[in-house]
């Protein structure tokens, strides 16, 4: 008897540049994902209509309704920050504000990977 096992790739909230990028990932990479899309819907708080014309269209968001999803996904404090910075660039008119949002994500990924190199050295080191 062979039995196969498939490691399934989560996506992480710092790969990505585009919210609406990152919660199609999500649930791409969800296993069982029947009934995904009224799950997340019921943790934004909002209408299963308007949470798949916001994945399709250009529709946001509202802050409320992205903290939903942190919530449900369980992110970390740090991961939320970036989700939410991600969506307030998606949703903002300026384009010095999204420059500014943009210096904001692009340091927070920064601390991020230099954490996880931190961190595999140390395991390389403790091993």
């Amino acid at each position: 008897m062979v039995i196969y096992y498939y490691h399934m790739y989560m996506p992480v909230v710092y790969e990505f540049a585009d919210y609406k990028l990152f919660i199609k990932a999500k649930i791409e990479a969800t296993p069982e994902n029947r009934g995904l899309i009224g799950k997340l819907a019921e943790a934004c708080g909002c209408q299963r209509s308007y949470f798949s014309k916001m994945l399709n269209e250009y529709v946001h968001l509202l802050p409320d309704h992205a903290f939903g999803l942190c919530e449900f996904w369980q992110m970390s404090e740090d991961e939320e920050q970036y989700f939410m910075l991600l969506l307030e660039h998606a949703r903002s008119g300026s384009q010095n504000f999204r420059k500014r949002l943009e210096k904001k994500l692009k340091k927070i990924k920064f601390d991020q990977e230099n954490l996880k190199k931190r961190l595999n050295r140390t395991n390389l080191q403790d091993a």
